[in-house]
């Protein structure tokens, strides 16, 4: 395993791109490199360069788009509060603009995965099978840099895309070739975006390894992270089909732990290759991925909101007062000066979950809810599964127990809103996204269900989704547009 590992932060070292070429964010250089065009020529290189492609996950410095891309949901939405940098400030205030360093390196970092998978995938697929001591391997390696590819355009989509309107024409600039030459590319529709993503992840989930470690891509997580995509887009008879045919064909590897708090033991490494997780990050005290040091205050810490919500939060439902939580609340080490996130601990390992399990069956529970709004008993079914995980008690009293039967179908897609918040709180945000994907379904941004009524400076929808840097549209001459108010 520490060979693993260490291979994968030595690549760091590794570039996929032509370095005198283009010099614009969509098209990162790093430092010291290689010529791409001839670095990939036999599986040991392929292996190397694939190991690039992953490397880009981890935090090269401070401000360079990792942790970054996966905490500013959470500034954004409720279950964080602003940290000691400026710019964690006007985020939690959403007020993102167009120069922050932030918002500037995770755009740059995605691309830069982005451009390394590129190279994998052309240069792979032009060499021939006897290059591979395994045959299947060469499949393997192109459906993993699918896979990644795949995740770094929905991660660019939902941040810098109007993701919740299929019908917008503000998707994202996709980029499916490495990149040769200075010419900037205009932004894809909403729609022709999904259907990128989507058909990246149709090829992955047949040709991507079954397992090998869960830092790696694999069939199961493709098809995880398509059920996901589905879900964002709004096709949600087909989200909820893919989700349980995650969950009924799973191996033995994949499955929900018995308790929640063995996701984040970080004292063994071990807590990578759990069976609830589908595709993590690796982070120990030397290779760190940045996130318990921006938990710690420095970038944010867990907001008095959530806190409360976790604590004392509860629905009523016919009369009945089921809590929001009870157990995971534990994970919120509230003190004078800011509330302690434990999911991310000055440990010997940080672990950075792209995707769980639990997720799947929360994935499920909203699609077959959207799509079955009147018998949606296998939604409850897989709501309940999971607060049974956290402790919930299976009685018809008040408490942290399941939520009933007679649960309205209203209040069952709010329920799962809320036990995703509570579930995967901190994760990714996931919340932030749930909630402008809620408010949107719900007649639109200001009709029904409404952001700013759970976030009170969250007024402009504009502000929603984040500014393309300026660099970017600086340097293609305004072919890549604007987000609109930025």
């Amino acid at each position: 395993m520490l060979k693993i590992y260490t291979s994968l932060t030595f690549s760091l070292a590794i570039i996929l791109s032509s370095c005198d070429l283009v010099k614009d964010l969509d098209d990162y250089s790093p430092k010291y490199s290689v010529d791409a065009e001839f670095a990939i020529h036999d599986q040991t290189s392929a292996e190397q360069a694939l190991t690039g492609v992953y490397a880009g996950w981890a935090q090269s410095s401070k401000l360079t788009g990792m942790p970054d891309i996966m905490i500013i949901p959470s500034l954004l939405g409720i279950t964080a509060s602003q940290g000691e940098a400026g710019e964690s400030r006007f985020l939690a205030l959403n007020k993102p603009n167009k120069e922050m360093k932030s918002i500037e390196g995770g755009y740059l970092s995605l691309y830069s995965i982005i451009n390394r998978a590129n190279w994998v995938i052309e240069k792979v697929s032009l060499l021939s099978g006897d290059k591979f001591s395994n045959p299947k391997r060469k499949r393997e390696i192109l459906g993993e840099a699918k896979t990644m590819r795949a995740l770094a355009h929905f991660y660019l989509l939902r941040l810098w895309g109007q993701y919740y309107d299929t019908s917008s024409k503000y998707g994202i600039v996709i980029t499916l070739e490495p990149t040769r030459t200075k010419d900037a590319k205009a932004r894809s529709t909403v729609e022709e975006t999904y259907q990128a993503i989507l058909n990246d992840l149709n090829d992955a989930i047949i040709e991507a390894p079954i397992l090998r470690k869960k830092i790696f891509a694999n069939q199961t997580f493709a098809k995880s992270l398509k059920a996901k995509v589905l879900l964002y887009k709004g096709s949600f008879s087909e989200a909820s089909q893919t989700a349980k045919e995650v969950i009924d064909h799973a191996s033995e590897n994949f499955g929900l732990l018995n308790d929640f708090q063995s996701l984040f033991d970080l004292t063994t490494p071990d807590v990578f290759d759990n069976k609830e997780a589908l595709f993590c990050a690796y982070g120990d005290k030397i290779h760190g991925l940045g996130l318990s040091a921006y938990w710690l205050g420095s970038f944010c810490s867990i907001s008095n909101r959530y806190q409360e919500l976790a604590k004392n939060g509860g629905a009523i439902i016919n009369d009945q007062v089921i809590k929001y939580d009870s157990t995971r609340i534990s994970f919120i080490s509230p003190n004078s000066e800011i509330n302690t996130n434990n999911k991310y601990q000055r440990a010997p390992y940080e672990i950075a979950y792209h995707m769980r399990m639990a997720e799947i069956y929360l994935i499920f529970a909203e699609a077959n809810a959207r799509t079955h709004k009147k018998t949606y008993q296998d939604a409850l079914w897989a709501l309940n599964l999971i607060r049974k995980r956290a402790g919930a008690h299976s009685v018809r009293s008040d408490g942290f127990n399941t939520y009933p039967s007679d649960i309205s179908n209203k209040k069952l897609l709010e329920a799962i809103r809320i036990e995703k918040m509570m579930e995967l709180g901190t994760e990714n945000g996931e919340s932030w996204f749930d909630l402008v994907r809620y408010a949107y379904i719900d007649g639109g941004f200001e009709s029904g269900f409404k952001v700013y009524d759970e976030k009170s400076a969250a007024i402009n929808p504009d502000k929603y989704i984040l500014p393309i840097p300026e660099e970017s549209v600086k340097s293609g001459n305004q072919t890549v547009i604007q987000n609109p108010s930025y």
